[in-house]
């Protein structure tokens, strides 16, 4: 089990600073956070991740639909999803990323 290191940023995506330098930390739920809130293309260096879920709020699909896009997504990034649950709008993840599946 690997646990991503990285810059922290607040709620709000602003950095986390501490007096006066950035937060390193476990950015896990940062990761997940991004892939999921992002739409395709908002990353250039990764423009085929993302979910972009504000186009599913209204959606009246089976949320098993967007469970398995949200699933597919993590899982690329190289994070092993043990629980995953859509549920009015808010997304449940219990996971972690697994050195081997990670590029590099």
């Amino acid at each position: 089990m690997t646990t991503p290191i990285d810059i922290i940023s607040t709620p709000e995506g602003d950095l986390l600073e501490k007096f006066g330098d950035l937060v390193l930390g476990n950015a896990t739920e940062l990761h997940q956070y991004d892939i999921v809130i992002a739409h395709k293309a908002w990353h250039h260096w990764e423009p085929t991740v993302g979910v972009g879920i504000r186009d599913y709020l209204l959606d009246e699909r089976d949320g098993a639909v967007l469970n398995g896009i949200v699933r597919k997504e993590l899982t690329r990034d190289g994070l092993v999803v043990q629980s995953l649950t859509v549920n009015r709008g808010e997304v449940f993840i219990d996971g972690y990323y697994d050195e081997n599946l990670l590029s590099t």
